[in-house]
């Protein structure tokens, strides 16, 4: 009868005769065991944790079969009243399944111990929630991990903002941590540097692949130096994430088969590293969406050269301002003059509404700047866009 149920929620053979150890069939009968079983697997499947994750929570704190559920929701309940929210609580359950045993004060004094060391209390119950495992720590040990990053160089509001981010920073060895800031150090990155980009992405210290010392030798290959590696880098941290440093070998890839040059690519994503975010489809469409007003595909490359913005362009934005410059007849003039294509175009509108009402006929200085554009013509950006000609 039990075994028939642990099978048809996932237990395998040896789960179930460990099941059957912890509660022998001479001390519990096998309907009490079955009952507590269903009550208890059909609470935890309500809040989220079904399957291999439930069977995880009893293989590691059998007990919890036997408890009632009028005591687990009490537990539960307690937590809650310590800040948490019920979400986080089983979260926490999920991954530390032992929470469920640690006296409630327990859990309040080392929430307390945290807020001594300069963590508000919302960041207290982030950093438990997101890394329980913290609980069975002694306090002494969070503040040894703020002394170690303060002697790196982060300042102590730096370090409480890192660990309140990345919590399991704090099971981290020194060691390890020290290794990774020393990776960053070798591809001559400053400290401040390194300082800055892991307050933003502080999974790099404790990243267990070396995924950027890959990443910077491939760009290196390619044809950048270091410093326009570094450039990047400072420009767009983000491309340090996992995620788009896999993608960066295709995108190269693909920009090279539609044509681009090495140095070509070099520039623009210099210019423009968020290049390196966009999909294959997502470039190929852009280039497209150009080609549609009547521009070959050279023409086209070489106005992203020029101007590597537009590959951040939407293809609603691009139709837009492209087809209203076909209309004014300009659209030789933009592919010659492609950076022009950041001016908004409520502004060109405004000015070539200006232009026509005062018979004005100059192309050139349809593009210039607001403050040169008003020492032209002694009208303001805003008087332009409120028609006040």
């Amino acid at each position: 009868m039990i075994e028939e149920y642990l099978q048809s929620i996932g237990y395998n053979d040896e789960q179930i005769l460990s099941i059957r150890k912890t509660f022998p069939s001479f001390k519990y009968s096998e309907a009490t065991i079955l009952y507590n079983f269903k009550n208890m697997y059909q609470y935890f499947k309500k809040n989220g944790i079904e399957g291999e994750e439930f069977i995880k929570i009893t293989m590691i704190t059998p007990n919890i079969i036997m408890e009632s559920i009028e005591n687990i929701k009490n537990r539960i309940q307690e937590l809650i009243s310590l800040g948490f929210r019920k979400t986080d609580v089983f979260q926490m359950i999920q991954s530390y399944p032992y929470i469920l045993g640690i006296h409630t004060s327990q859990i309040q004094s080392k929430l307390e111990d945290l807020m001594k060391l300069s963590f508000s209390k919302n960041a207290v119950i982030t950093i438990v929630s997101k890394y329980p495992f913290m609980l069975r720590e002694e306090a002494s040990k969070f503040h040894q991990k703020i002394q170690f990053f303060v002697d790196l160089g982060y300042s102590y509001e730096e370090t409480i903002l890192l660990l309140t981010s990345a919590p399991n920073l704090l099971e981290c060895s020194n060691d390890s941590i020290q290794e990774k800031i020393d990776t960053f150090l070798k591809r001559k990155l400053s400290k401040k540097d390194i300082i800055k980009i892991t307050n933003i992405l502080p999974e790099l210290l404790n990243q267990t692949s070396d995924i950027f010392t890959s990443m910077f030798d491939d760009l290196l290959q390619f044809g950048y130096s270091e410093e326009e590696i570094i450039l990047i880098i400072k420009k767009v941290p983000f491309i340090l994430k996992d995620f788009y440093i896999e993608k960066m070998n295709p995108c190269l890839k693909n920009l090279l088969s539609i044509g681009f040059r090495k140095e070509d690519i070099i520039a623009m994503t210099i210019k423009n590293p968020y290049i390196f975010f966009y999909t294959n489809e997502v470039i190929s469409s852009k280039i497209h969406t150009i080609e549609e007003f009547g521009y070959s595909l050279e023409e086209v490359l070489k106005m992203m050269k020029v101007f590597p913005l537009l590959f951040g362009y939407s293809n609603p934005v691009l139709k837009e301002k492209l087809a209203y410059y076909q209309e004014i007849h300009l659209l030789d003039f933009i592919w010659h003059h492609a950076s022009y294509m950041m001016i908004p175009l409520p502004l060109i509108r405004a000015r070539v509404y200006y232009f026509k009402k005062k018979n004005i006929s100059n192309d050139e200085t349809l593009f210039l700047d607001d403050i040169t554009f008003y020492k032209k013509y002694q009208i303001t950006k805003e008087q332009l866009l409120k028609g006040e000609i």
